[in-house]
């Protein structure tokens, strides 16, 4: 397996490691990687924000997530190079291997970046001596398993004529309200008992209830002679969304070659090309209570009655009179008035030489260059409930956006690898240099008060169709470029490792990184690693017990850093044009400090202990592996509040502390093993409980707000004792246990 910058056998591995091979995910039918690792992998945790076909935007934790504000997402490393959101431009297919290192003793030697764990991948290579064309394919529908209890016409009816009643007969939402929607203020009338007696529409059906298709096609090329071998794999996905009017769209091109060139030169070279388009805005957009596709198909009436003026509203057609007093909207209509195209496209090419200087002694150096296009491209129509939102100005008028953006990043690692073994002693020792290079650019542009009939694909051909109405003298929003974020990490690595008759076992990692995220004096961090191993079947005593193939007890410690934070932290940002002023008789748009600037700033650290046991019985047909950790992270950055006559509310500081503890177990078992034919299962289970330990002298919460899209936004307190990253578990317990007829509670 692959623990960072080398190859070891797993029965060497001193730190805490999960891993998976491609005999497990290569018959997964799933297009994304994400979702044929998910659950595999002890401690470590996959979920998808909304579903949205594809699964782009997967959320990786391993073991929690330490930080309170800043990204909790791990490090990927494909094939050596290190590749942001790997998991998404990779197909399942391509995969040999996952590695994920867990505890610092294992991440110490990425520094910066490890505090997240780390995700390694290797793609498959070719085989010498033959060549294989083989071909992958699978179809099939998904369909949604769950949706949420609402009310039918007769107890929605009573429960509206009820809400009414208490409002009075001209108060908001009151009984004048209810006749002018539903054609009676008398409960007991012909009218609405007619109403109580309609059809049911089931809006969550309407939206998320079709049979949704997908297939995958991947068609791979690999073979080699003595001392090279090649791979060409080509991978199409088509996924269709659940929800109406989403669906997924990508390509894959993925080419490894390696060869021997000489005893002591070896070359590798991998590239790969990703191409993906996603339709469809998913079930929520911005996540507010107007915009929310989700909060529209469990809250909109869910019947169609006459009206006052005994006129029955075409499905087709928008209720404004029920927008006014309600803020829903026909959940078909909004999603056939609103589009979402989001494009992207990726391009990574990688290699690596290794020259064995002399005997023992090997120089590897790996180099790799990706880019990323991003092109987002958005359209709300004449009935988008976006266009009626009171911010924004959009006076009912349509409007589009495209927005573009650009990543490029450099990778270049170099190390020194030297073993050495006599008797029963073995020596390994690597020591390295790494520097890493990404530089962001964006561009958005957005115009509205655009025709009332124009289509999406006309709006964004040509998006400067927008006529201001009378007494608008100029778009509410203007073009903007974003400053390039250039991020640069220089660091340099060394790992020892020690071994004594396979029995007593020891790593020891340490790595200096330096990032330009962070001003000079704090820019350098030091993160040290160290592990233990003690093999007990190998002791003489053990011996006797022939069923045991492998007992090995573990202890680690460390320290990670986490960069992933956001760029200019720590500078004092300045607002251009939001800061008028008097001069010569004449007002001049200055510009004014949005936030006070904080040259302290320094790395988030996570401290991680971890114990652990791996056993092998029965010839290696039982294999379990079980660990108990204890991070703790701290310098937190975190936004404290501060006194207002400074001319600021809040500053960021590195205050505070979290942590995760937890119990992982893994359980692999061979049922039949033969010649012919090889059943194997796999089982796991983990359990992790953060905390936040601090939030600094004198801070015990921080108040921010839980808004699900589908409901008014409730308070949330993060503060000592609650767990990091969520709400309050009171809070959840009580969101939870709020009855399905609540969903339907709006004011009319």
């Amino acid at each position: 397996m692959v623990i960072g910058y080398q190859e070891v056998q797993r029965r060497d591995v001193t730190g805490s490691v999960s891993s998976v091979g491609a005999q497990q995910i290569k018959d997964v039918p799933v297009n994304s990687a994400a979702e044929a690792l998910t659950g595999r992998l002890a401690g470590v945790q996959l979920t998808s924000a909304e579903g949205t076909p594809g699964n782009a935007n997967v959320q990786v934790r391993v073991r929690g997530g330490g930080s309170i504000t800043q990204d909790n997402s791990p490090l990927f490393v494909v094939d050596g190079i290190q590749i942001e959101n790997a998991l998404s431009v990779i197909a399942p297919q391509d995969i040999a291997s996952v590695d994920v290192l867990k505890d610092a003793s294992a991440t110490a030697i990425y520094g910066a970046r490890g505090a997240n764990g780390v995700v390694i991948i290797t793609t498959k290579k070719g085989i010498e001596g033959r060549t294989v064309i083989s071909y992958n394919g699978f179809a099939g529908v998904r369909r949604i398993s769950n949706t949420l209890g609402v009310l039918k016409p007769d107890d929605y009816l009573n429960y509206q004529f009820e809400r009414a009643q208490q409002a009075g007969a001209t108060g908001t939402g009151g009984l004048n309200s209810f006749k002018a929607l539903f054609g009676s203020s008398n409960f007991n009338s012909d009218t609405l008992q007619r109403a109580r007696n309609a059809p049911f529409v089931d809006w969550q059906d309407e939206t998320f209830g079709r049979d949704a298709f997908q297939q995958t096609h991947n068609v791979s090329l690999a073979g080699g002679v003595k001392g090279t071998t090649y791979s060409l794999s080509l991978t199409r996905n088509l996924e269709e969304g659940i929800q109406r009017g989403s669906d997924y769209d990508r390509k894959l091109i993925n080419f490894r070659f390696d060869t021997k060139a000489t005893d002591r030169l070896r070359f590798g070279l991998n590239v790969r090309f990703n191409d993906q388009t996603t339709n469809g805005p998913g079930t929520s957009t911005t996540g507010s209570n107007t915009t929310s596709r989700l909060r529209n198909a469990v809250q909109y009436q869910p019947l169609s009655v006459p009206n006052f003026s005994g006129r029955v509203l075409d499905p087709n057609t928008f209720d404004d009179d029920f927008f006014q007093n309600s803020s829903l909207v026909n959940p078909i209509l909004t999603i056939d008035n609103e589009y979402r195209r989001d494009k992207r496209r990726t391009f990574n090419i990688g290699g690596n030489v290794s020259f064995e200087i002399m005997k023992n002694l090997t120089f590897r150096t790996t180099a790799g260059f990706d880019v990323t296009n991003g092109d987002l491209g958005t359209f709300n129509g004449r009935y988008s409930p976006l266009l009626r939102q009171p911010a924004g100005n959009y006076q009912n008028l349509p409007t589009a956006s495209i927005s573009t953006g650009i990543q490029n990043t450099l990778n270049n690692s170099n190390v020194l690898d030297y073993s050495f073994k006599k008797g029963v002693h073995s020596v390994g020792l690597l020591v390295g240099e790494e520097i890493y290079q990404q530089r962001n650019t964006s561009q958005y542009i957005q115009t509205n008060f655009l025709p009332l009939d124009i289509t999406a694909e006309r709006a964004l051909a040509n998006i400067n169709q927008g006529v201001l109405p009378t007494g608008q003298t100029s778009q509410p929003v203007l073009p903007t470029t974003d400053i390039p974020q250039d991020y640069r990490l220089l660091s340099g690595f060394g790992r020892a490792t020690y071994s004594y008759d396979d029995k007593y076992l020891f790593t020891g990692t340490f790595r200096a990184d330096g990032s330009s995220k962070y001003k000079p004096g704090n820019r350098w961090g030091y993160f040290p690693g160290a592990s233990v191993a003690w093999r007990i079947s190998r002791e003489e005593f053990f011996k006797s017990l022939t069923m045991v193939n492998d007992l090995k007890l573990r202890l680690s410690y460390g320290k990670a850093g986490n960069n992933r934070i956001a760029d200019f932290l720590g500078d004092q940002l300045f607002s251009a044009g939001s800061a008028p002023y008097a001069l010569n008789h004449a007002i001049v748009l200055g510009s004014a400090a949005t936030r006070l600037g904080n040259n302290n700033l320094k790395w988030e650290t996570t401290t991680s202990r971890n114990v652990g046991v791996d056993l092998a019985l029965l010839d290696n047909r039982v294999q379990f592996t079980a660990d108990a950790y204890y991070n703790t992270t701290s310098d937190l950055l975190i936004n404290r509040t501060i006194p207002a006559f400074l001319g600021y509310t809040t500053q960021t500081q590195n205050i505070g502390s979290t942590s995760n503890r937890g119990l992982e177990l893994q359980l692999t078992g061979a049922i039949v093993r033969n010649e012919n034919f090889t059943w194997t299962a796999t089982a796991n289970a983990a359990f992790n409980r953060g905390r936040i330990e601090s939030l600094g002298t004198g801070l015990d919460e921080r108040p921010a707000s839980l808004g699900l899209g589908w409901h008014r936004p409730h308070p949330r307190l993060r503060g000592a004792g609650r767990p990091a990253g969520g709400p309050d578990v009171r809070l959840r317990d009580r969101l939870h246990q709020r009855p399905p007829g609540l969903l339907h509670r709006r004011r009319l």
